[in-house]
């Protein structure tokens, strides 16, 4: 880092490293590594949530598998909050479940791709199913419904917390 001007409140710098420093920031701290695929990544201020192919501490058997792992903000180790998923993608916390859409595994012979919304309370447990889908990607949530993308319907959909049927909001989404 070479200085090569001043400010009011600032240095101006050079570097040859990617990085960024900001003044009166707390800089970045590294709160999980040697992740397999991290995806989706969501917090709720006291935990950081996302998913993965594994780890070095959890090797899957399948490229296609994957876990819904979380961390301490603060830092700690990483805990795994499900058994292996298919293709674990987009993610999303409430006050109380960790929401997230498995991309499945290709449509076997019974015509089902395996993709669904699944949720699981936020210190781990027996993971639920909330929607089947096709293949969901992205994931986000409000006080009332789960939203994800659907990358084979070409569809965004809601499904409302409380369980009734999925409505479909847009279509066409190329």
């Amino acid at each position: 880092l070479t200085v090569i001007g001043q400010e009011p409140g600032a240095l101006i710098a050079e570097t040859t490293h990617f990085s960024t420093f900001v003044s009166g920031h707390i800089p970045a701290t590294t709160l999980a590594d040697s992740e397999d695929y991290p995806l989706g990544l969501d917090t709720d201020g006291v935990h950081v949530y996302y998913t993965a192919g594994g780890n070095a501490a959890n090797v899957l058997e399948s490229g296609n598998q994957g876990l819904v792992f979380r961390v301490p903000v603060n830092g700690g180790e990483p805990e795994v909050l499900t058994p292996p998923m298919l293709d674990p993608k987009g993610l999303a916390v409430n006050a109380t479940h960790v929401y997230w859409a498995n991309g499945g595994h290709g449509v076997d012979e019974s015509g089902s791709t395996g993709a669904t919304i699944m949720r699981v309370a936020k210190a781990g447990g027996t993971p639920e199913t909330v929607s089947e889908a096709a293949y969901p990607l992205a994931l986000a949530l409000d006080d009332g419904a789960v939203y994800w993308s659907d990358a084979d319907t070409d569809q965004i959909v809601m499904r409302p917390l409380s369980g009734e049927a999925n409505t479909v909001l847009a279509e066409a989404q190329r």
